[in-house]
């Protein structure tokens, strides 16, 4: 019960920093070429690293073996790698009055439950997807 507890409480602290590091992105993106958003991507993508291994720690019903950082770094680089294929690498389709896109966040999402697994590699994907299509209507 205690690890769930903190679990929670580390999720919770991973998600606060996660929306500090993406109020800082959309502040500081729109000088291009700035060192501010550099920074705060950083943030962001401690913020993702953080709140995946909170979750994890609170959903995960296996028996507890200690998690090798080397995963928490791949499953944060695959949750950037679906926010950036989703937002960045995509073709807009007009349709009547609005609009639809295809895009390679999903490919990277796949590429992710593949290479790492299915419980990390499925909440990076989700965590990067979300947060780019979340992003789109701002």
């Amino acid at each position: 019960m205690k690890d769930k507890k903190t679990g929670l409480i580390q999720a919770l602290i991973g998600a606060v920093i996660l929306i500090i590091g993406i109020v800082l992105c959309v502040n500081t993106y729109i000088v291009k070429g700035n060192k501010a958003y550099a920074f705060s991507l950083l943030v962001t993508i401690l913020g993702i690293v953080i709140l995946i291994a909170g979750l994890y720690r609170t959903f995960s019903k296996k028996e507890r073996k200690p998690v090798d950082a080397k995963v928490i770094a791949q499953a944060a680089l695959c949750a950037a790698l679906c926010y950036v294929g989703a937002t960045f690498i995509k073709i807009d389709i007009p349709v009547g009055t609005e609009r639809t896109m295809l895009h390679f966040g999903n490919v990277f999402c796949v590429l992710a439950a593949l290479l790492i697994g299915g419980e990390w590699g499925g909440l990076a994907g989700a965590i990067g997807m979300t947060i780019s299509l979340s992003l789109i209507h701002i």
